[in-house]
């Protein structure tokens, strides 16, 4: 359940209609992950980060970051991709998965709606990253490859244009 005080308490920038999300009897269905959640009028899904707001499934996390940090990119980890680069990594909050072993449970399992979040624009997150002089972007820490869609298309396509890789 998202409430409307929590709803006003966010940036009106971080709230997005979610391009997946197909209308059904019981209430919206988001497309965005495998749990194809059915949403009701005022909930939110498994995630935490996609709520039924006047009868369409808004995205929480547009642009919502909880984390940044610039790391050496075998730390995602991937096999020879990219060896001795950095990635700007960023992440939000919520999570899709309830894994028990999560290292990051402070974000995974925190709301959108904390007093901690900020808003950071595709376009401001790239600006940093060549700030920080990264060769690559990455978005990580929970779920927010999957959950943050929106926003990462946004992200991918500067991130590109820019020379940067994207994970």
């Amino acid at each position: 359940m998202v409430t409307k005080e929590e709803l006003d308490s966010l940036d009106s920038r971080m709230i997005h209609e979610a391009l997946l999300q197909q209308e059904e009897d019981r209430g919206i269905r988001c497309l965005t992950c495998n749990h194809r959640c059915v949403i009701r009028e005022g909930q939110t899904g498994i995630c935490n980060t996609r709520a039924n707001i006047d009868g369409t499934i808004k995205t929480l996390v547009h642009g919502n970051i909880s984390s940044l940090s610039s790391n050496p990119v075998e730390k995602k980890p991937f096999f020879h991709f990219a060896p001795g680069t950095t990635a700007f990594t960023v992440g939000s909050w919520g999570c899709n998965a309830s894994c028990e072993f999560c290292q990051n449970y402070s974000i995974s399992r925190g709301s959108p709606t904390s007093k901690s979040s900020r808003y950071l624009s595709p376009q401001g997150f790239i600006d940093a990253a060549q700030r920080e002089e990264a060769e690559g972007i990455s978005i990580s820490f929970n779920e927010a490859a999957t959950l943050m869609l929106e926003w990462n298309m946004e992200v991918f396509d500067i991130a590109h244009e820019r020379g940067l890789y994207n994970t």
